[in-house]
């Protein structure tokens, strides 16, 4: 089967991940090209010379070319372009963040209660080496019921400054706290006063009481300059004293305290898969599962608009996001 794509804006995340991944999947050809600057657009295509182009997102998914889309506009665009998507049945991958506000997102979901599994949002770190050994962990019973954990993340922010740049990375974190321990209950966040230029990128740290009764502290620094090194760490505690310590995606060590007292270490170690390596086996995974979406096709649950709305909620409470303040 061939699922004929439309791709709907087009940043450095698209060119050197999305595309490639695309590219790889034999299930996927790309038909159509949209983008609102046309020397951009042609551009691409030159790239994929047989697909036809479009500057309009409407006409593109009203074209017939399409089975589905992959939209990486403009986060403000996201929503009404994610209805056109419905209204056409047709089927979406939609970049992070999904919507401008959590207020958006669910005033969205509430309008489309039965629509929403033709969609998918694109938090690709769900599916990177260390996350799906978490997954695979949990559902072996494993791991017993988690008590909470810790996330260190020390990242880029990239050209974007200020709020939009933030939101770009720390959305990534928020939906990794949803997905490991919970949604968040109560939160306090204090921001590094000597890191706030808007220039320079942020320091956070929270601390997330989540549903499922976790405990979970966060750190967070965002850097414009590229000159800083990528890192992040994960720790995940669980009440039989098991701990699962994720860094930089590839290097895994599990550990539980047997019966005797002694300490069982079991290590995972895989070198495909390193967070923030572009082209890297997150995105293929990601594009896979968005195959298997559109092809009824149970492989496992995939990040929906109630993930993107946990996540984008979570961000707010610990950024305090003003909406109308400059995203």
């Amino acid at each position: 089967m061939v699922l004929r794509i439309g791709l709907i804006g087009s940043g450095i995340v698209t060119a050197k991940a999305h595309l490639p991944a695309l590219i790889r999947d034999p299930r996927f050809r790309i038909t159509a090209l949209c983008r609102r600057d046309v020397g951009k657009l042609q551009g691409m295509q030159t790239q994929f010379p047989t697909a036809e182009v479009f500057t309009d997102a409407e006409a593109l998914i009203g074209s017939g070319a399409v089975d589905c889309v992959l939209v990486a506009a403009d986060v403000s665009n996201h929503l009404d372009i994610s209805q056109m998507v419905i209204d056409h049945r047709l089927h979406g991958l939609i970049e992070k963040p999904v919507g401008p506000s959590a207020a958006s997102i669910r005033s969205f979901i509430e309008s489309n209660p039965s629509e929403l599994d033709r969609l998918m949002v694109a938090f690709n770190k769900r599916y990177y080496t260390g996350i799906a050994k978490f997954d695979e962990l949990r559902l072996q019973e494993q791991l017993s019921s988690i008590i909470g954990g810790t996330i260190s993340f020390l990242t880029r922010q990239g050209r974007k400054e200020g709020k939009a740049g933030i939101l770009q990375n720390l959305i990534h974190t928020c939906d990794l706290v949803c997905h490991m321990f919970g949604k968040p209950l109560d939160v306090s966040a204090m921001f590094s006063k000597a890191l706030n230029d808007e220039r320079r990128g942020k320091t956070i740290a929270a601390s997330v009481l989540t549903d499922r009764g976790c405990a979970v502290n966060l750190f967070f620094t965002s850097s414009s300059n590229w000159n800083v090194p990528v890192h992040e760490q994960i720790v995940v505690l669980d009440d039989r004293s098991s701990k699962l310590s994720i860094e930089d995606s590839d290097q895994i060590v599990f550990s539980r305290a047997e019966e005797d007292g002694s300490i069982r270490n079991t290590i995972f170690r895989e070198s495909n898969s390193i967070f923030w390596r572009y082209n890297s086996f997150g995105y293929e995974t990601q594009i896979s599962a968005f195959g298997d979406l559109i092809e009824a096709k149970n492989s496992g649950p995939v990040a929906n608009f109630h993930d993107a709305l946990a996540a984008q909620e979570l961000f707010e409470k610990i950024f305090k996001f003003d909406p109308e303040d400059g995203m």
